[in-house]
């Protein structure tokens, strides 16, 4: 079952623009599988309105699709008899047949299709809003995956439709909290399935008939047939023409190849010949760049920030010659990976919640790194904390150690450390002390979930 959680500030925004009495064009987009068409389903199912999406065919066979969906709403026979066969000839049709003073969406799903088979579709268009659409009471609603498709032709300068759009939403993956309310899974299963494959809707959709992480991983990764053995070939494939070039890249950095210079010797490329490709997985936000806190001049280092790429190239890829001859069992070391996860988990969705306000990062300088600082600029006071993906782990251990980072960070800069954090799936005895604070898996899960005690 197709389950339909949290997009309130979108659906609040698209509310108001319905509400409007002006005409309205709206710009969805965002990564494959992350819930477009969904949100869009869930807004206008109570709503008067043509919903199309459109299929990677001719463009003449688009028109046609496109053309019966209007004659059906518009009840409009001889629409429906009219050969038509440019995009033009049908938006003027349109001009002389629709009701500038009637209330409905038109949505084109998947437009990227419509111009790849016909660029001349956004002049054409263009002209259809300029002329008619923007004097009327409709909202148009553009919705794409392709997010460079969708830059180029719709939101950048040089697009004919550029200025046009009344309002653009870029689609992110849910958060921890709400992508918890997919799986019934126990918490500490949970938070690995999230580690895992994100907070993207199909891929937690997924994963919901799954009682245990494990049994998922081994059926829906680690079998030929498994619904993620492939996707990320089928998703940078939609994505990117020379798409082997970003999966080496995304290799390269799952790697530990971090460095411009590191990722180009991997894939046997010249240095300055890959940051357009770095570039555009970051607009995808398939990679991100870290610099430490504290230092702007750092060039910093890349990330895969796609939970499910990350785990892939890392666990399918590294051991596909196992999964092609129906291994029973594979050997991963689990702790080694979620050891990374867990940190940016707890820098992205935990300490911003217990810090709002704070300038929250991680800082390394030489061979001193410090997993999460949040640093409050107004007081120069700042928290340092440690992620450890363990049981039973020492606070006062860890804490000794911390001090240590400490040294090296206050000679970098002049602040006062007012508390250090510890997170962990669990502890041994320790009684909390003034400014050492612990957060096991129970802590986290209320400190997500908004329980904060």
């Amino acid at each position: 079952m197709i389950r339909f959680v949290d997009r309130d500030d979108e659906l609040s925004l698209l509310n108001r623009a319905w509400d409007s009495d002006s005409a309205q064009f709206i710009v969805l987009y965002g990564r494959r599988r992350i819930g477009k068409t969904t949100l869009l389903d869930q807004f206008f199912r109570d709503k008067s309105g043509i919903f199309y999406i459109s299929q990677d065919a001719y463009y003449r066979i688009q028109i046609t699709e496109f053309k019966n969906y209007l004659a059906e709403y518009l009840n409009d026979k001889f629409l429906r008899k009219t050969d038509i066969e440019d995009w033009g000839d049908l938006f003027d049709y349109l001009e002389k047949v629709l009701d500038r003073n009637r209330h409905f969406f038109m949505v084109l799903d998947e437009f990227t299709y419509l111009v790849k088979n016909d660029r001349s579709i956004l002049t054409k268009l263009q002209r259809f809003w300029d002329r008619f659409l923007s004097k009327t009471k409709i909202m148009l609603v553009i919705c794409g995956s392709d997010f460079g498709m969708i830059n180029d032709t719709v939101l950048s300068y040089s697009s004919p439709l550029y200025g046009r759009r009344t309002r653009d939403i870029l689609l992110g993956q849910l958060d921890l909290n709400n992508s918890l309310k997919f799986t019934a899974m126990p918490f500490e299963d949970a938070i690995m399935l999230y580690m895992t494959i994100g907070g993207v809707p199909e891929y937690l959709n997924r994963a919901q008939d799954y009682h245990d992480y494990f049994s998922f991983i081994m059926r829906e990764f680690g079998q030929k047939q498994g619904y993620f053995y492939r996707e990320p070939y089928f998703l940078l494939s939609q994505e990117f023409r020379n798409y082997n070039v970003y999966f080496s890249i995304m290799n390269a950095v799952s790697s530990g190849k971090n460095k411009p210079s590191e990722i180009a010797n991997f894939i046997g490329l010249p240095t300055k010949s890959i940051y357009v490709y770095l570039d555009n997985l970051i607009r995808l936000r398939f990679l991100t760049k870290t610099t430490p806190l504290f230092d702007k001049k750092n060039n910093g280092h890349f990330d895969l920030s796609d939970r499910m790429l990350d785990f892939w190239f890392n666990y399918v890829y590294y051991h596909r010659e196992n999964i092609e001859r129906n291994a029973e069992t594979i050997e991963f070391d689990f702790s080694r990976y979620f050891g990374k996860r867990f940190e940016s988990l707890v820098r992205d969705q935990v300490i911003g919640k217990l810090y709002p306000g704070s300038q929250i990062g991680s800082w390394w300088y030489r061979d001193t790194e410090i997993d999460i600082i949040a640093y409050n600029p107004d007081k120069n006071k700042a928290i340092i904390g440690e992620c450890k993906w363990k049981n039973d782990v020492s606070p006062l251990q860890i804490y000794s150690e911390m001090k240590k980072k400490e040294e090296v960070l206050l000679e970098y800069k002049n602040l006062e450390i007012a508390e250090y954090h510890i997170f962990a799936k669990s502890f041994k005895d320790f009684s909390p002390t003034d400014n050492i604070v612990i957060h096991d898996l129970s802590d986290i899960k209320n400190n997500v979930t908004g329980t904060i005690t």
